[in-house]
């Protein structure tokens, strides 16, 4: 079992930033007690996942300033500041080129999908 108040610190380890209230509701609609068993908690996770990703699209097409569908060098810095992140012009192409999986010099949502696990990883550091 795991207690509902470590969700946010779960989700926050896999590189999320749950929002005020997302954990609350999704547990209301799991559960009335305090602790989830293993099955609610993937439940969780999947209901979450679901929030997330919409949550996560509309920062996408917010950022895509000129409307191509992709995120260039400067959208995506300028996304990554209104995420709370200090992104370095370094850090910011290094992060396209991983996320850039076929090299068009910008990020579709399904490569943006990744940033989250590149900026977990990195620790939004740049190579050395």
């Amino acid at each position: 079992e795991l207690h509902t108040e470590e969700l946010p610190t779960l989700l926050r380890y896999l590189g999320a930033r749950p929002q005020p209230g997302d954990v609350e509701s999704i547990v209301k609609e799991l559960t009335r007690y305090s602790t989830l068993s293993w099955d609610e908690v993937v439940q969780f996770l999947v209901a979450y996942r679901r929030i997330d990703v919409q949550r996560m699209h509309e920062q996408f097409v917010a950022a895509d300033e000129d409307g191509s569908g992709e995120l260039d060098f400067d959208e995506l810095y300028e996304l990554l500041e209104k995420l709370g992140y200090y992104p370095t012009a370094q850090s910011t192409l290094e992060a396209m080129e991983a996320l850039d999986k076929d090299k068009s010099c910008s990020i579709a949502f399904t490569e943006f999908e990744g940033l989250r696990e590149h900026l977990r990883v990195t620790e939004g550091f740049t190579k050395a």
